[in-house]
């Protein structure tokens, strides 16, 4: 359970000062380019984000959850992730590239940023020595890495602001440039710790029972909380303006934060309960009891916190143009409430290869949603 806190501990370090560099220095990019561009950033974040999820295949729990297991076929299991995730990646890369063209074929500026995002997409799904370190639950070396690109990220950002370039291309690339950089960083900490690249191999056998498993969250990545997140952004410059997405943008921003926490949780539990459940999977629900206490704690604390002081919040770090995002933020923490369990469920579903309940669950969700 140490290691489990450790590392829980290592992964919402980052987030904090993620959150401390991302919305500080973000704050500072939003009001250097007002509202009209932010909107204009965000917009083209979410046009990829929506299709993102796509990119990694829904493989990541499994993956972890199989290097886990076959601690002999772990090159096996690299090599063949890496192949897969590249594809998907590729695959989204293009596919964003593509819906610039059709939609916003016009709008040069809108091209190159989606297509800015997209090649992102790529440098995220191929990071697999991220996912060695969470399978031995050592993620202090993936955030050691992701800090460096931080840092370098968020001086690119200073500098651009310093210097008046108030061109939303060159912010975008910064993001690029992050993720250069700590896939450079962690590729080095894996090097020394993990099976060798050269020993990585592609075997095909994997490919039919981990889609078979992967495909509800390749949908419910999209279904879930992404899109109803990033779908939301894309409404409103669509059937409102720039200005209101701009508004959404800044409070998911600190939202953000608050779903993590949950997440963070689980990804540090969950090798301990994949371990757990090769002796004793029929106890596993005891053994996810004091987790699901933390999480009600959590949520009870945030929906407190951000009903005082949600206004304050905004006002600080946006300023009072921005003024209308403290009430949509204080509906997006209580909307974290039903995804925090769905973390749970979805622990408890890949250790029991029953994902397809999962998708199940969620769709029900949506229908109720829709039809209210």
């Amino acid at each position: 359970m140490r290691q489990v806190g450790t590392n829980f501990v290592w992964l919402l370090s980052e987030k904090v000062f993620r959150i401390l560099f991302g919305v500080l220095i973000g704050a500072w990019v939003a009001r250097f380019l007002g509202p009209y561009e932010y909107g204009v950033l965000s917009y083209a974040m979410a046009f990829v984000g929506i299709i993102a999820p796509l990119s990694g295949l829904g493989l990541d729990s499994i993956v972890i959850r199989e290097l886990i297991l076959s601690p002999d076929s772990n090159a096996e299991i690299l090599g063949t992730s890496f192949c897969l995730r590249a594809i998907g990646g590729i695959a989204i890369a293009l596919l964003s590239l593509a819906g610039a063209m059709i939609f916003h074929g016009h709008d040069t500026t809108m091209v190159w940023l989606i297509g800015i995002f997209g090649f992102s997409v790529f440098l995220q799904v191929i990071d697999i020595p991220d996912l060695w370190f969470q399978s031995r639950t050592q993620s202090a070396f993936v955030v050691k890495s992701h800090l460096v690109g931080l840092v370098v990220s968020a001086a690119i950002k200073v500098g651009l602001i310093v210097f008046g370039v108030a061109s939303v291309v060159f912010f975008a690339l910064s993001g690029v440039a992050e993720l250069i950089v700590s896939l450079g960083v962690v590729l080095c900490y894996y090097l020394g710790s993990g099976p060798s690249i050269h020993n990585w191999r592609f075997n095909s056998r994997h490919i039919r029972n981990w889609l078979n498993e992967s495909w509800p969250f390749m949908l419910t990545g999209i279904l879930g909380f992404v899109m109803l997140n990033r779908v939301v952004q894309v409404l409103l410059k669509n059937v409102g303006s720039n200005f209101d997405a701009g508004i959404f943008a800044a409070a998911l921003r600190v939202a953000e934060f608050w779903y993590y926490i949950p997440m963070y949780l689980m990804a540090s539990a969950f090798p301990s309960v994949v371990e757990f459940c090769k002796t004793d999977s029929r106890n596993l629900t005891y053994h996810l009891r004091p987790l699901l206490h933390i999480l009600n704690l959590i949520s009870l604390f945030s929906v407190a916190f951000f009903a005082v002081f949600s206004d304050s919040i905004i006002q600080l770090l946006y300023g009072r143009q921005y003024e209308k995002a403290a009430e949509v933020l204080f509906w997006l923490i209580v909307c974290s409430l039903p995804v925090n369990y769905g973390f749970v469920l979805n622990v408890v579903l890949v250790v029991h290869r029953k994902t397809h309940i999962f998708f199940g669950a969620l769709m029900m969700g949506l229908s109720v949603l829709l039809l209210s």
